[in-house]
């Protein structure tokens, strides 16, 4: 009879290997998965109606009578600031209607009110003091900036009624959501680990997962941590399921020695950005926002008519609703055209246009979504493509539908977004010669002589240029 003796520490380690009792690591991080992302969808959704309900106040504000406002102030004051003050002052509500009151009568007939027109005893025991001066302010703005007509009232209802349906097609995406990582049927457990065994390599666990459409979305593997990370482990993968993957998360377990490593379709393509701006006054009247969803990644450009603060107010207002309509799930064109009806009511003097591209980072596929907005340009290898806008801005007009365009890029082409400042700089033609001309390879180099250009032949207007290059992702 033989008698091995192994040190605890040993022993310990190999019966996580091979304790069939130490099992389902990988399941419990598909649900613990699977509940993370349902937690940040739900908290995308809650920022949105956060950021609508803020446009409906204003909206609101169209309408309403000077006591409808004064009481309107007193109610939001009182949630938001006094709710839970422990100032006698402020627990006495008709002390608090009445201090309101005369303070939104005073910034109605001055236009706004400081710190001055406070109370010495209220302004210095009063923590949220400078906060309510603003909220009272900003609410006086809205009101004397907005046009007072029936009209107005009909559109908001009408911009309500979009955005309910914006959010039903958000809900039901959102319960589709429960099977986006589902385990595949196609792999059997038993097999897939005697396909590693084949090979000598050991895993404890392994699943295939699925997206709602039954497609390949990820690998869950439970390996050794010393193992972990090795590129064998995404050879082998690559063999199962016939593309390429790459490691997105690889981190320890609870149980010393083992590790769990996630694997995902690896992007054919990545990007790289060069952004360059130039202001006409103080503040430029462009915005723009990035934002990596999935394999997808969205690039926005809004440009406010006109320059300085107003216009840069409108595209940042623009660009800020959809950006969170964009993280709770709702395609671009439906976000854009909420947004068109929101900016209408209380938008009469004011336009904007968005840019936005979607770029598939799996095969490449394009989605140009205008609203207006200049001509975006691509720099392939041999020829400079052209994609024209035909909608109206946002803003002129309740029923109006985004350009929509697609198309496709390959490794070391370039997309080209221009605010009509950098456009209207260059006729169409001179603009593509110059870009046919640039030698560079880098895309922050191209803005930035893009906007250079732009800026020698007119002073007229504010200027935005993005380069997107798209390079193969190796």
């Amino acid at each position: 009879m033989f008698v091995i003796l192994i040190r605890n520490k040993h022993f310990y380690n190999l019966s996580v290997y091979f304790n069939t009792n130490i099992n389902k690591i990988a399941e419990n991080y598909l649900i613990n998965s699977n509940n993370y992302y349902l937690t940040n969808k739900v908290n995308s959704v809650k920022n949105a109606l956060n950021d609508l309900s803020l446009i409906y106040n204003k909206l609101y504000l169209n309408s309403a009578s000077v006591s409808d406002l004064i009481k309107f102030i007193t109610e939001k004051v009182n949630k938001n600031y006094c709710k839970n003050c422990n100032i006698n002052y402020c627990k006495n509500k008709e002390n608090l209607k009445n201090n309101v009151s005369s303070l939104v009568n005073l910034a109605l007939n001055k236009g706004k009110i400081t710190l001055l027109d406070i109370s010495s005893g209220q302004s210095l025991n009063c923590f949220n003091i400078n906060q309510i001066i603003n909220f009272i302010n900003d609410s006086i703005e809205d009101f004397n900036n907005f046009n007072k007509n029936i009209n107005n009232q009909n559109k908001n209802l009408v911009a309500i009624s979009d955005n309910f349906e914006g959010f039903n097609l958000i809900l039901d995406d959102f319960i589709k959501q429960n099977n986006i990582n589902k385990i595949s049927d196609k792999f059997k457990t038993s097999d897939l680990v005697s396909e590693f065994n084949y090979y000598n390599v050991f895993v404890k666990e392994i699943i295939i997962t699925e997206d709602k459409f039954n497609n390949f979305n990820s690998a869950i593997l439970v390996v050794k941590t010393s193992d972990a990370g090795k590129l064998i482990y995404a050879e082998i993968l690559e063999k199962i399921l016939g593309f390429k993957v790459s490691i997105t998360e690889n981190k320890p377990t609870k149980y010393i020695g083992l590790h769990i490593v996630l694997y995902k379709i690896k992007n054919k393509f990545r990007l790289f950005l060069g952004i360059s701006q130039k202001s006409k006054l103080d503040k430029n009247g462009d915005n723009y926002f990035y934002e990596k969803i999935d394999n997808n990644s969205i690039i926005a450009l809004s440009d406010g008519m006109g320059s300085g603060d107003l216009a840069n107010k409108s595209s940042n207002y623009a660009l800020d609703l959809l950006y969170s309509l964009e993280k709770a799930g709702l395609e671009t064109k439906y976000a854009l055209n909420i947004i068109n009806k929101l900016i209408i009511p209380y938008n009469q003097d004011n336009f904007v246009t968005i840019d936005a591209v979607n770029i598939n980072l799996l095969n490449g596929e394009i989605n140009f979504i205008k609203f207006a907005s200049s001509i975006s340009l691509i720099k392939r290898k041999n020829q400079i493509d052209i994609i024209k806008p035909e909608s109206l801005p946002i803003g002129i007009i309740n029923n109006v539908s985004p350009t929509l365009i697609t198309t496709a890029v390959e490794e070391n082409e370039y997309i080209i977004m221009a605010s009509d400042g950098v456009v209207d700089a260059f006729s169409e033609d001179s603009l593509i010669e110059f870009i046919s001309n640039v030698r560079t390879t880098n895309a922050q180099m191209l803005a930035d002589q893009i906007l250079e250009e732009a800026q020698y032949r007119s002073k007229l207007d504010d200027l935005t240029c993005i380069v997107i290059k798209v390079n193969k992702n190796v």
